[in-house]
């Protein structure tokens, strides 16, 4: 039996992925403004694709992380401990600025990954005045291919990160709309740390978790509502798990041990690499935006350039120097979305 298209997402911390159904096919690649592929030679479909964002991170991060694990191994002995993305065998590198700074955010950086559009920081997925609405690669996704939808999250679902991918808004800040139009996405599954004000403005009380459950959205609040949730979920059911930060690692170890099914011994690194089943997957590493820079910043952000590693089918399309709008032109021309 031929899989379901399936897309899942994680993001600010994060990542998305996705299945398109059916078997894959090649595709030719041509140059395009847009960060098509470059040339005009063909690769797979990608059945799945996986696309890990780490909020706030780029070389120094991923540099200093190397270090400390390399010392908690050897003690005194300078070495490094690689990060099992850093073996992956394409390696880009993008700008991150927005429209209106050097030095932006993460709402506008995640538009641009989603969206492939430039919006002013603080802004997710419409034009810095909100004349424009911009649809996303996981709306298209769904909506032109069919594909099932998951977005996961080490951090708020409705935080501007994990938004990105499913709501449209002129500031990060309208939580409880932002959680509306994540019930009002379709998508398929969402894990996170709870909403954020699931309540709304104190003159218009709507609880977010109820009318989740009111779209039909099986809604786990705990661990072990999670872990139940998982174990017992039905093909083409609807989640929403929100737990409080210190079940949510439960609630993620005991969900990565019920896809890892009997693969006991896998290990972290592991897991990644046994979902790509290449060549027909692309799985992404993409580093949002560079905090707390010395130079070259804000008190919060600064306008380092980040790194974006790839494996899998159509993973060549990620090398180079691009801006960060080309991740979402680069996936469409993949996938296949116009």
């Amino acid at each position: 039996m031929k899989p379901e298209p399936s897309l899942a997402g994680v993001a600010s911390m994060g990542a998305l992925f996705g299945c398109s159904s059916g078997e894959p096919s090649s595709v030719a690649m041509a140059a395009t403004g847009e960060g098509g592929a470059q040339g005009g030679s063909a690769a797979m479909v990608p059945k799945y694709v996986f696309l890990f964002i780490g909020d706030g991170m780029s070389y120094p991060q991923i540099q200093a992380t190397a270090y400390f694990n390399g010392a908690q191994q050897r003690g005194e002995e300078s070495t490094i401990e690689r990060v099992s993305f850093m073996d992956f065998p394409v390696i880009g590198s993008q700008y991150t600025y927005d429209s209106t700074s050097f030095c932006p955010d993460s709402a506008s950086t995640a538009t641009s990954i989603a969206s492939g559009r430039k919006t002013a920081s603080g802004v997710i997925n419409v034009s810095p005045d909100a004349s424009e609405r911009f649809e996303t690669i996981a709306e298209k996704l769904k909506r032109q291919l069919g594909y099932k939808v998951g977005v996961l999250t080490s951090v708020n679902l409705n935080h501007a990160t994990p938004a990105a991918f499913y709501a449209h808004q002129q500031s990060r800040k309208n939580y409880c709309e932002i959680g509306q139009e994540l019930i009002a996405s379709g998508f398929d599954y969402f894990a996170g740390g709870g909403l954020l004000n699931p309540t709304g403005a104190s003159d218009n009380r709507i609880d977010l978790y109820e009318a989740a459950r009111d779209a039909g959205y099986e809604v786990a609040r705990t661990y072990d509502e999670g872990a139940a949730q998982v174990a017992e979920a039905e093909t083409g059911s609807l989640m929403l798990t929100a737990c409080e930060d210190e079940q949510l690692r439960e609630a993620y170890e005991r969900t990565v041990a019920v896809g890892a099914g009997e693969q006991e011994d896998m290990t972290q690194e592991g897991y990644v690499h046994y979902g790509t089943y290449e060549p027909f997957t692309v799985t992404l590493t993409h580093l949002l935006n560079r905090k707390s820079g010395v130079d070259f910043s804000t008190c919060a952000h600064s306008g380092l350039t980040v790194p974006v590693f790839a494996l899998g089918a159509g993973a060549e399309v990620f090398d180079g120097f691009y801006d960060n709008t080309e991740i979402y032109a680069k996936l469409a021309a993949l996938t296949g979305v116009a």
